[in-house]
């Protein structure tokens, strides 16, 4: 009989056993998802990458809309100022032109001190062509 309570005792005890370690694992599931929001880890880490993927997507298009504003910003500014040469007073023109350069366009303001210099080498190589 002291046999039979003993092997009792261990299957009590087993079976206690077992169902702390279930009640332990459902309590932790139902706090993981609870801190996550009904999400397990893994979908908080897809989601977590999609975000990144369409924060950087987003700052490529603005990146590249920018780039698109600036070189049609630098178009209207050389229309401008090579009109504002060809039809108005032109001492006036370049100086209000020389303002706004130096002002809003620094970075123009090199490329087109190369074009010029890269322009009046040109021309003084068909000065000397010519004359020749």
């Amino acid at each position: 009989m002291l046999s039979l309570g003993i092997a009792t005792i261990v299957i009590t005890l087993v079976t206690i056993g077992v169902m702390c370690a279930w009640g332990g694992y459902a309590f932790a599931q139902a706090r993981q998802q609870r801190d996550g929001g009904g999400k397990s880890a893994q979908e908080l880490k897809t989601e977590l990458e999609d975000y990144k993927a369409d924060v950087s997507e987003h700052f490529q298009t603005t990146a590249t809309l920018f780039h698109e504003m600036t070189d049609q910003y630098r178009s209207v500014y050389e229309h401008m100022a090579a009109g504002a040469q060809q039809l108005g007073n032109t001492e006036q023109a370049l100086a209000q032109i020389e303002s706004l350069r130096a002002g809003l366009l620094p970075v123009i303001e090199a490329s087109v001190d190369e074009e010029n210099a890269a322009q009046g080498d040109s021309l003084d190589s068909e000065k000397v062509d010519t004359e020749n």
